[in-house]
């Protein structure tokens, strides 16, 4: 962590608190611009030093509260904020989580704990907005240069009389352009490599459910669809999600949403509509959808989230824009699949006016029932037998394939899936990324 770029503001009520703040934040070689007492105070301090860290009094007094005062702040600046907070207030924390700060620092005040709290966030924000922004850099230099090149390629073509010249400018264009490329490759690779270490692997899923399987198939390097896992004592929240587009746009979104989803169950336990409603306000919150001058007014994500309780078997579900599919061990023939749908509406975006809150819909697991959840990449797949009359895989192809092998082990399933999916694609390219999550409780 640079500490020197740490120029930070105290809002504390405490003198107690803020004299500790400002001991330990000192004793780190940060900057500490001013100690304010309440928010009015702590407003024109801001707007006089424009500080990049400050820690706020979870339940400062004053003319302007806490929540209040950050919404303000955020208008005019991007510093990094922390809450001075007692863990026991669960209601403030929760509360205050709605605002997205960069972390919680707890009461009594622990050196150790408060320094790790801080560097986390600044270290996780140095290393994004480096890398971000290079790769940035290196595509728009390489856009630019590759769009000179194309032009002065198109003025040696006219001139014949230069064709050997000619020949040796494009070998020349051409290894330049492959170093872009591969400079570029390298770059997505890399990015890559930081997806994979934090979404959640196929061994996460099979740890809290053995009999299940992650069919993962990213269309381009990184990947707009990702897997949510996270166990919190008895219950496990699961999701497919798919975020608008692939390819780099898409991962950069499948990150911000990771992200979000995680915050919001790491504080409290909400139903699948809760989260997805929660995340709706997140993500449009984040991408400034619906502000002036936002843009990507229509980017989101599709979910579908489960939410097991692996000691009841209570199992709930709430879809955006996603089905699931359920096979019960002892169903009877004619109700060998069951299908929950969800609402027809994303994850972010302002383009659905008058939606309403997500729906929440429980039933009860026995053991040997399995549910299936996936992104639309898998039905969406064109192809088939016939090249000449190319058509999608479908929802009702994959309930069949459920059902075909609703007594098979679910690897077995997964073969069948992924086995499937090849044969229908066949020589056609892959149009989507594909996610699809099998798991028997």
């Amino acid at each position: 962590m640079n500490q020197e770029v740490l120029k930070v503001v105290i809002v504390e009520d405490d003198l107690t608190v803020s004299t500790l703040l400002t001991e330990y934040a000192t004793s780190w070689g940060f900057e500490v611009l001013h100690v304010a007492t309440d928010g009015q105070n702590a407003r024109e301090a801001i707007e006089l030093t424009h500080p990049n860290t400050l820690f706020i009094d979870a339940e400062i007094g004053g003319a302007i509260e806490a929540k209040e005062l950050v919404e303000t702040i955020r208008k005019t600046s991007d510093a990094l904020i922390f809450f001075v907070v007692d863990p026991t207030k669960e209601t403030v924390i929760t509360e205050l989580s709605t605002l997205h700060p960069n972390g919680f620092i707890h009461l009594p005040l622990e050196p150790t704990v408060v320094k790790n709290t801080i560097e986390a966030a600044w270290n996780t924000y140095l290393v994004w907005n480096t890398k971000v922004q290079k790769m940035h850099g290196e595509l728009e230099m390489s856009s630019m240069q590759i769009q000179e090149l194309t032009e002065t390629n198109a003025h040696l073509i006219t001139a014949t009389f230069r064709e050997r010249a000619l020949k040796q400018e494009l070998e020349a264009t051409k290894i330049l352009i492959e170093a872009q490329a591969k400079k570029i490759k390298d770059s997505i690779n890399y990015a890559k490599s930081i997806q994979n270490s934090i979404l959640p692997k196929e061994l996460v899923l099979k740890d809290l459910f053995p009999d299940s399987f992650l069919l993962f198939r990213p269309k381009d390097i990184v990947s707009g669809d990702f897997p949510f896992i996270y166990a919190k004592d008895d219950m496990v929240y699961v999701a497919a999600v798919d975020c608008t587009g692939h390819g780099v746009p898409g991962a950069l979104l499948s990150l911000i949403g990771s992200l979000l989803i995680q915050e919001i169950v790491h504080y409290g336990n909400p139903t699948p509509a809760v989260l997805l409603d929660k995340l709706h306000d997140a993500v449009v919150k984040t991408l400034r959808q619906g502000q002036e001058g936002g843009e990507n007014e229509r980017d989101g994500m599709d979910v579908g989230m489960c939410l097991f309780n692996r000691v009841t078997g209570e199992f709930q579900f709430s879809g955006a824009h996603r089905p699931l599919y359920i096979i019960r061990k002892n169903a009877q023939a004619e109700e060998e699949l069951e299908e929950l749908k969800g609402d027809k509406y994303p994850i972010g975006g302002v383009q659905y006016r008058g939606r309403e809150s997500f729906t929440n819909v429980s039933t009860k697991l026995e053991k040997g029932d399995r549910v299936f959840v996936c992104s639309d990449g898998y039905p969406d797949q064109f192809g088939g037998p016939d090249d000449t009359d190319l058509k999608k895989i479908g929802p009702k192809r994959i309930r069949q394939i459920l059902v075909e092998n609703k007594d098979a082990k679910m690897n077995v399933v997964q073969d069948a899936l992924s086995n499937f999916f090849e044969s229908w694609q066949g020589v056609h390219k892959q149009m989507d990324d594909v996610l699809f999550i099998g798991i028997e409780y």
